[in-house]
Formats: structure tokens, sequence, C-alpha cells
């Protein structure tokens, strides 16, 4: 089994995109080889979704009045979710930034 969390986090995003769809190509042809990737580049999964060996998973959240909600359950498919600029107005960054 091979794990693998945010591959080419420190590069730029079309890059990390790039390089990341190539290294999972190449990973995929092993064979009896079973890796897990943690990412949040959700391009990846549109470049490899006609892959019959390879599945997506993500983590359910929801949003209910400005709070996230985590299922804790694997679903199936590719998250659509963007929840970066919710977590940055629900900490108080977006506002104390206005009132600068």
């Amino acid at each position: 089994m091979i794990l693998i969390d945010e591959l080419f986090k420190g590069t730029n995003q079309e890059d990390a995109v790039k390089c990341s769809t190539v290294v999972i190509e190449g990973l995929r042809k092993l064979p009896n080889a079973l890796f897990v990737l943690s990412t949040h580049l959700y391009e990846i999964g549109h470049n490899l979704k006609h892959h019959p060996n390879i599945q997506f998973r993500y983590f359910e959240t929801a949003v209910n009045d400005d709070q996230l909600v985590f299922s804790y359950q694997l679903k199936e498919g590719i998250s659509n979710d963007r929840l970066g600029y919710l977590i940055l107005k629900r900490e108080g960054v977006v506002s104390m930034l206005e009132n600068l």
C-alpha cells in the first residue's frame, strides 16, 4: 500500500495538477498495488476518472448557518466543496481585513 498526502503541495497549482497526474498515471500501472492519495486539487480527478482501476472518495461536509458539519463518512465521487473562504470568514479574518 502506498499513502500519499498532498503530492506536490508546495508547487503552484498548475504544475501540481500536471505533476500529480503524471505520477498517478504511472503508479496506477503497478500490478497488485493499492495507493491512497489525498489532495485538494479536484482537477486531478477529472483528468483520471476514465481509468477503471482508480476510484474516488471524499469526506462529506455540510454547511449550516455558516458552520461546517462533518459526517466523517466516505462518499463515492469527487468533492466539489470550496470551503476556504467560508473558514476565513467564520474565523473573523475577512471582517478584520475589511476594517483595516
